[in-house]
């Protein structure tokens, strides 16, 4: 994950409003899903989509303070139950 992802992520997590410009930083990291290769959609909805590379018919809703918080935190590596 580059640096600027990492500062973004860094910077959203004081409690402040995720703005479109750090929400596009996050459209661009490298995350997985369960493991396995994803994406983050949804810049302008109030809430991130993650969807795995390899099967768009799943969709999982994650608020963007948490998409902030697993990228600086898990290193992108978002788990479902």
């Amino acid at each position: 994950m580059d640096n600027i992802t990492k500062t973004a992520a860094a910077n959203a997590g004081g409690g402040e409003m995720i703005d479109t410009l750090q929400k596009e930083k996050f459209l661009a990291a490298t995350i997985t899903l369960n493991g396995k290769p994803a994406r983050i959609y949804g810049r302008l909805l109030p809430y991130a989509i993650v969807r795995p590379k390899d099967n768009q018919n799943v969709r999982v809703e994650y608020a963007w303070e948490t998409v902030a918080h697993v990228i600086q935190s898990a290193n992108g590596a978002f788990i479902t139950r």
